[in-house]
């Protein structure tokens, strides 16, 4: 039944598929409740798992830790499992590229696809003289009882146990910004926003992160979150760091904004779709893998510490 309620959202729209990834708009490996679209349009409870969704098929796509689970709960759902990286198993892309009409078109939310994969999506559609339907979650119209976005408190890492400070953490990748000749940095990976911020949440079950967007410039860090959660500790702790927030979703306002004559530096493989294409299309856009991840790679001395004091003599012994 919610297969046919979203093909007749597909039949409005003009698609001929559309794509349900796990993913939330970080491209997390977790995901809080409200992004289960996969999980509510498949009974498919995996960790991992591609959803695709045609006007005469649906398909599910999923690794091999899954295909036992997979076979089991797809059943009597018209879902067909599609075992990846087995011999004669197209991927996704592979599998819409073969099968889109000449002008088809390919629907997925923008938020919930990496902007290189999305490309692929471009390039299928180039060649076929279609276009994409990106702007809208088709699965939010359908999904009636869905769970809101998770508003967890926030907490400051002291530094006592994160060892560095946000200060510093913040000049060093304005260094590295600097050293790739970089004016913008677009942050969107939530492990990599908690690490420089030094402030953890709880909006995924057992990751401390908090759902947001981070720009970080030469003179300005924005901090795209839901502000009802920001209470005056964390406010004044962002003030003393020169951090200014704005709502959550503006970010799709503001990436537009951004002058053609920046340079900006993000990984397309963790900022969205929908931020890499709504970027002005002079913007000369630096590919590569966020300074944080290699950053907070490198421990130190307080954080190799911090867990063996928390850890029984008898372990060390």
């Amino acid at each position: 039944e919610r297969l046919q309620k979203l093909r007749q959202k597909m039949q409005e729209n003009n698609i001929h598929y559309y794509i349900v990834p796990t993913n939330d708009y970080h491209l997390s490996e977790y995901v809080g409740a409200h992004f289960g679209a996969r999980k509510y349009m498949s009974g498919f409870t995996g960790s991992a798992g591609i959803l695709l969704v045609g006007m005469d098929m649906a398909g599910l796509w999923t690794d091999g830790r899954y295909f036992v689970q997979a076979e089991k709960q797809l059943e009597g759902s018209t879902v067909t499992l599609y075992r990846m990286a087995e011999e004669g198993v197209p991927a996704v892309e592979e599998f819409v590229k073969d099968k889109l009409p000449q002008g088809g078109c390919i629907g997925f939310d923008g938020r919930t696809v990496n902007g290189a994969w999305g490309e692929k999506f471009v390039a299928i559609v180039e060649e076929k003289k279609g276009s994409l339907f990106v702007g809208e979650d088709l699965i939010n119209l359908i999904w009636t009882d869905r769970p809101e976005l998770s508003k967890a408190p926030l907490f400051i890492l002291e530094e006592k146990y994160s060892g560095k400070s946000t200060a510093e953490k913040i000049k060093d990748v304005r260094a590295k910004m600097a050293e790739e000749g970089a004016d913008v940095h677009i942050l969107t990976s939530l492990c990599d926003i908690a690490w420089l911020l030094n402030i953890r949440g709880g909006d995924i079950q057992s990751v401390p992160v908090v759902l947001s967007y981070l720009v970080l410039t030469r003179d300005q860090c924005i901090w795209f979150l839901q502000e009802e959660v920001v209470d005056d500790t964390i406010r004044a702790y962002l003030k003393e760091n020169h951090i200014e927030t704005r709502p959550y979703d503006d970010i799709y306002t503001y990436v537009p904004t951004i002058p053609e004559s920046a340079v900006v530096l993000m990984n397309k493989s963790s900022v969205n779709y929908r931020i890499c294409s709504e970027l002005n299309k002079n913007i000369q856009v630096i590919n590569k893998p966020n300074p944080t991840e290699l950053m907070k790679a490198v421990k130190n001395p307080v954080e190799w510490i911090t867990p063996a004091l928390h850890m029984s003599k008898t372990v060390w012994q």
